[in-house]
């Protein structure tokens, strides 16, 4: 049997499936995320309306609760300890540590939501959206108190989708969030369809619940009883295993979900600015983390477990190994997926959003945000692979210290930028911190483990910058071509067939001069892409003849 590239038969080949049902899986919920704010832009708008402001406001208390838990601290922390004692054989402890803290965290999320409910009017208004007026702060709150206990659902299914991950089972979890979205576009034509603007946007905030309820909780609960699971209440807070735990989770906080609680911490700024901004840095930013879900996040939940048992098993060699592989395959995918966003970024934008309510400007607005939030897909996406590096060596200090020092950077600049860039300034200082922050994480795993292999990354990422230069003057230039012959977006609308044959034709020409360079330039992963895809098509005409 081959070797894989973690030093164990098997390693390899198990990681790229797991990679390819979450990429599948994950992609189709961007599709659907995409088509959600899709949804709402064209039934509430953005500048001509405070509803869509006030819907985006309305997940930053549920949100910042389940990006400092659910979000991938909980997981991040619970999977190394349970791989630990089912690599050990030790079932009985790993389900033991599985059913406290489900019911430790259920009952401790039962409170926390019942004051976030009582008190959710003066939260926002202090904390989170201090420039809201009265009638946009009392609908904001209103859509909160619907949105909140839906993060109860988010945690629950956090805690089963990290026990799915660490017995391989990765496709439920990766659609509970597809479901979820189907749920929130249904609510969200139904409302706009049938109660306009101002009513309708409750149809999104009940589709929110009930997306989390059946996408996080029951399917989720349905797998994990077919795959096997020991739950038994106890609230036996003083098991080793769950003190192992909770250390690890405190500092995770800000270590992986660093960026998600940047973009929560842009609304009290943008609340000042535009009427529209907080609409359009979320829109923005959904733009730009589409290929971080499509490759970073797929990749990095699926090296993961793999990274815990390589730590486990004290294979050092074999960790190194794995993670570089890993980081130089994001930046592979997610440089030159960022080089067409930003030269797309207003025809991407128009085709998505500008029709109904949805203006112009509010394309113009979004897509100058995209561009600057774009020069970050690369550092975000690393991030992802260095943190869980750091997680499966269950340390868990370094990437909060590292997410704490970024945070203060990210505020820092918001209060620079945003009197002299606005909405732009709060995008640029987010790219700033989440490069900054990439560089320390790396010095400071190459400590850490003894090495990254760092001549290997070095001489990648060289050779993708130089290909993905070439990428960027020849679509920039097919881009502008295509602008003067098409005239397919603008003021006066968008066709959306021409705009859409502009976005392919761009992107094939991009893509082409890339994969080119990169074969020119002997970028190591993009031999491994070509003779992976080239051998399985010659396996395949091969059946062909023989059939």
């Amino acid at each position: 049997m081959p070797k894989a590239p973690g030093g164990k038969p098997g390693t390899g080949s198990r990681v790229a499936g797991a990679a390819a049902i979450m990429v599948g899986a994950i992609l189709l919920s961007r599709v659907l995320g995409i088509v959600r704010d899709m949804v709402v832009s064209y039934y509430f708008g953005a500048n001509v309306s405070p509803v869509a402001d006030a819907y985006k406001a309305a997940f930053s208390l549920p949100d910042l609760f389940y990006y400092l838990i659910a979000g991938g601290a909980l997981s991040s922390a619970f999977i190394p300890v349970f791989t630990e004692y089912l690599t050990k054989g030790d079932e009985e402890n790993a389900w033991q540590v599985f059913s406290i803290f489900g019911t430790v965290i259920v009952l401790l999320l039962a409170v926390v939501i019942g004051i976030g409910e009582i008190f959710t009017e003066q939260l926002l208004h202090t904390f989170l959206v201090p420039g809201f007026g009265p009638e946009k702060l009392a609908l904001t709150a209103s859509l909160t108190r619907i949105i909140f206990p839906a993060q109860l659902c988010f945690f629950v299914g956090g805690l089963m989708m990290g026990t799915l991950y660490v017995r391989d089972h990765f496709l439920m979890p990766a659609l509970g969030p597809v479901v979820y979205n189907i749920f929130i576009i249904v609510g969200g034509v139904v409302g706009g369809a049938f109660w306009g603007s101002y009513q309708g946007i409750y149809g999104l905030a009940w589709g929110v619940v009930i997306g989390a309820f059946i996408g996080n909780v029951l399917m989720q609960l349905w797998t994990l009883r077919k795959v096997g699971v020991r739950y038994r209440p106890s609230l036996n807070i003083r098991h080793p295993g769950v003190i192992k735990v909770a250390k690890l989770m405190i500092p995770v906080i800000l270590g992986l979900s660093l960026p998600q609680l940047c973009v929560i911490l842009t609304r009290p700024f943008a609340s000042f600015l535009e009427q529209g901004s907080i609409t359009w840095l979320d829109n923005a930013n959904k733009i730009m983390q589409m290929p971080l879900g499509v490759f970073a996040q797929a990749l990095s939940v699926a090296i993961f477990p793999t990274l815990s048992r390589l730590a486990a098993e004290g294979d050092m060699p074999g960790l190194r190994r794995q993670f570089s592989l890993g980081l130089r395959s994001i930046l592979f995918l997610t440089v030159p997926s960022a080089v067409l966003i930003m030269v797309l970024a207003v025809p991407i934008t128009a085709i998505l959003f500008q029709r109904g309510l949805w203006t112009w400007h509010d394309t113009q607005a979004t897509a100058a945000a995209t561009v600057l939030y774009s020069i970050a897909i690369f550092a975000v996406s690393g991030q992802q692979i260095v943190n869980r590096g750091f997680y499966a060596t269950q340390n868990t200090l370094t990437p909060s210290i590292m997410g704490a020092a970024a945070t203060v950077v990210y505020l820092a600049l918001n209060w620079l930028l945003v009197g002299r860039m606005g909405a732009n300034g709060l995008a640029l200082s987010f790219s700033i911190s989440m490069i900054l922050c990439l560089i320390g994480l790396l010095f400071l795993f190459r400590r850490a483990i003894g090495g990254i292999n760092g001549g290997e990354i070095a001489n990648s990422v060289a050779r993708v910058a130089l290909a993905a230069a070439f990428m960027a003057a020849a679509s920039y230039a097919a881009r502008v071509g295509l602008d003067s012959v098409l005239h397919a977006y603008g003021e006066h609308g968008v066709r959306t067939l021409p705009t859409f044959l502009e976005i392919v034709a761009v992107s094939g020409v991009g893509g082409i001069v890339y994969l080119v360079a990169v074969k020119l330039l002997r970028v190591p992963e993009a031999e491994f892409v070509f003779n992976t895809v080239g051998g399985r098509f010659r396996r395949m005409l091969g059946r062909r003849r023989v059939t």
